[in-house]
């Protein structure tokens, strides 16, 4: 009698074993209860950003937006152009280009992502306008927790920004190497 009252106990306490992994394994299997992971290439561009519609058409969205972004630009290359004159020879510029990130190209570029997301997108383009802001944002909040130290990393960081603002017309709003020409370490 007492075996089979351990023989039972041990079937009882091995079928209670077996449903809890079991049910362990289903929840680990369904855990996530979200969307599906992003692609590889698509992890670059996401960021929590989201655009509303405006009445502006695509022409007018593209002329504001491009003008913003080059009076941007004119202010942020003056800063620099005056930083390199206060420190250029006593800095090198490796660590001239750190400070002006800090300072100002990463801040700066912010304002830019500012006026694209305050400036709703235009009717049928919300994905597309959400997609490369998206991106800028990423660019953004990864750069400020970066030391960007030479205009083609900063270039290079921005990178997938700058294809989808080509793609879309916004070029005065790219982040280019060129810009900061005079600085090549």
């Amino acid at each position: 009698m007492l075996a089979r009252i351990k023989r039972d106990t041990s079937t009882k306490w091995g079928g209670l074993f077996a449903a809890v992994a079991t049910a362990a394994a289903v929840i680990a299997v369904g855990c996530g209860g979200g969307p599906e992971e992003p692609r590889s290439q698509d992890r670059t561009t996401r960021a929590s950003t989201t655009v509303t519609t405006g009445s502006l058409g695509k022409a007018k969205y593209l002329a504001h937006v491009n003008r913003y972004c080059r009076r941007d630009w004119v202010r942020i290359l003056q800063a620099f152009a005056d930083l390199q004159a206060k420190e250029g020879s006593k800095t090198s510029p490796e660590e001239l280009f750190v400070k002006a990130s800090e300072s100002f190209l990463i801040p700066g570029i912010q304002i830019q992502f500012d006026v694209m997301r305050r400036n709703a997108a235009p009717e049928g383009e919300e994905r597309k306008v959400e997609h490369m802001i998206g991106a800028l944002q990423l660019a953004i909040e990864s750069g400020e927790k970066m030391r960007i130290s030479s205009p083609a990393q900063l270039a290079a960081h921005f990178g997938r920004f700058n294809e989808l603002a080509i793609k879309y017309g916004l070029d005065d709003c790219l982040v280019r190497e060129g810009f900061f020409g005079a600085v090549q370490p």
